[in-house]
């Protein structure tokens, strides 16, 4: 959005007068003077968020042993298996069972 909004010319980054060190808004909320001078000189929406692309993976990285809920994928469905009764295929909670198969006597 901020790089589609700079192409307005009545665009401007925000100034805080309070800080001499950091006087931009922007650079307090995202961290550092990088997205804003990325964006000043031109950059675009891939190159902003490909920037982030070495720090997102280690950060990821870092974070995986910490997780007390791994990610898991979806099992494939066996026959016999079913939906759990309430849910969707796209719910977050989505769970199988089994159905056992029907004995005649």
């Amino acid at each position: 959005m901020l790089v589609e909004a700079h192409r307005y010319d009545a665009f401007a980054w925000r100034r805080d007068s309070w800080d001499a060190a950091r006087p931009y808004w922007i650079d307090k909320l995202t961290g550092s003077p990088r997205l804003r001078t990325m964006i000043d000189a031109g950059a675009d929406v891939a190159d902003v968020v490909g920037a982030w692309a070495d720090e997102l993976a280690e950060f990821n990285r870092r974070r995986e042993p910490q997780l007390l809920y791994r990610r898991f994928r979806r099992p494939r469905r066996r026959p016999g298996q079913e939906d759990w009764p309430g849910s969707t295929s796209r719910s977050s909670a989505w769970q199988t069972i089994s159905i056992p198969a029907l004995r005649t006597m």
